[in-house]
């Protein structure tokens, strides 16, 4: 398993040197005597040391915004120190689920958080030609034109005026224009008029059409040819290739992945499965269209962050050493400072005298730990005041009789 260091040159000696100079964040008990489940690294004006991903993975969580957090609103005069929150703060982080399988041993599942990430003003104004791999984005296109061939709609003097789509479905309905009908109908025909995505007109229900419900059906035929300009790759409802056509996408469109990573390897090669796709970066998605390498070509990678207050879910394969940001601001360093941490909830880790998960205790959350009376504990920082005292390095410290000490991870 290929392990780096989560800050780009940095020894874990000098990593441990920076926390234990820092201001705040240190582990496991923080200045303010709550549990602190990482540490905060403070790496001054540098603008070269990036934030990597500590080991291969998959970003499962992230959250990324266009400027630093006004501090100010949720802090009111008079309930905090000014001189906190005035700095720049970020809550923008990127969470990684890994899973290492050792010889001989039960798999491990771990997590590798990254904490206080700069915004994405920063990346725009420093870091340009370094940016974010989950912000990167293959821009593709459709490359056949095997799709949009079906049955021929007409109009109520029966001259052809599109195709439906193999596939597509259609509702059945009453001219508004003519009560009456299709001219010259017959029984071996039955030409009725529907309503769909591709058009409205006449089709004939007996040879192009299969029964869905009462009013509506699928097209079952590809005999009746589109024009040249408008064939190409079937776009569908759902995962299913045998869901619904809603669209057909010519030849050259472009479009992009919803989910990025799934389909396009690291090194630009195309997979295969049926992904969901929009065809601007601004827009929702269309539906589901069949990847592989006949069916759609790669263009170049685009810049397409998902910016926003809110947690963005994912899966988006990281390898170790790639970068997943740069330091922002924890709120008390000046600037350029990050939290990082690893954690678990393998139950083969913790013993009854270590810590453990407590989520049906009570019915507090998973994200909840208990400390064990009687657990030794070091503190990482030594002479660190603590309600006007000071505990010496390696003190052993006990819980209190009948007292539960709860922190959030």
């Amino acid at each position: 398993m290929s392990i780096t260091y989560p800050v780009e040159g940095m020894t874990a000696n000098r990593l441990y040197q920076i926390n234990q100079e820092g201001k705040a964040g240190f582990f496991p008990i923080g200045v303010h005597n709550f549990w602190h489940g990482g540490v905060n690294l403070t790496l001054g004006d540098d603008d070269d040391l990036s934030i990597r991903a500590v080991a291969k993975g998959k970003i499962i969580a992230y959250r990324f915004t266009q400027e630093y957090c006004d501090l100010s609103e949720t802090y009111p005069d008079g309930e905090e120190d000014k001189t906190y929150y005035e700095k720049d703060y970020s809550h923008n982080f990127v969470l990684i689920k890994h899973n290492h399988e050792p010889e001989n041993s039960p798999t491990l599942e771990y997590y590798s958080l990254y904490m206080h990430l700069a915004p994405f003003k920063i990346y725009d104004e420093k870091y340009d030609k370094n940016k974010v791999s989950i912000f990167k984005r293959w821009k593709c296109f459709i490359n056949t034109q095997k799709d949009g061939n079906g049955g021929n709609l007409r109009d109520r003097a029966g001259n052809k005026i599109g195709v439906i789509p193999q596939g597509a479905v259609v509702t059945q309905t009453t001219d508004p224009s003519s009560p009456e009908g299709y001219i010259n109908n017959t029984k071996a025909l039955n030409y009725i008029y529907v309503t769909s995505a591709f058009g409205d007109g006449y089709i004939s229900q007996q040879v192009c059409l299969e029964n869905i419900s009462s009013n509506t059906y699928r097209c079952k035929v590809n005999g009746g040819r589109c024009d040249t300009a408008k064939k190409g790759l079937n776009v569908y409802e759902s995962t299913s290739p045998a869901s619904a056509v809603v669209a057909v996408l010519p030849k050259d469109t472009e479009f992009y992945f919803e989910e990025p990573y799934h389909y396009i390897s690291k090194n630009g090669q195309i997979g295969s499965g049926m992904a969901k796709i929009k065809t601007s970066l601004n827009e929702s998605s269309v539906g589901y269209i069949q990847v592989n390498s006949t069916n759609i070509r790669k263009g170049e990678k685009v810049i397409d962050p998902v910016l926003s207050d809110s947690t963005q879910t994912c899966q988006v394969d990281v390898h170790a050493g790639e970068i997943l940001g740069w330091p922002g601001s924890d709120g008390v360093a000046d600037n350029h400072s990050f939290h990082f941490e690893i954690f678990t909830k393998n139950e083969a880790l913790f013993g009854s005298d270590g810590f453990w998960n407590i989520a049906d205790d009570q019915g507090k959350p998973d994200s909840v730990y208990k400390i064990l009376k009687d657990t030794p504990m070091s503190r990482m920082r030594p002479n660190q005041p603590i309600s006007g005292k000071t505990i010496a390095k390696n003190t052993i410290l006990e819980l209190m009789d009948g007292v539960d000490s709860y922190g959030a991870f």
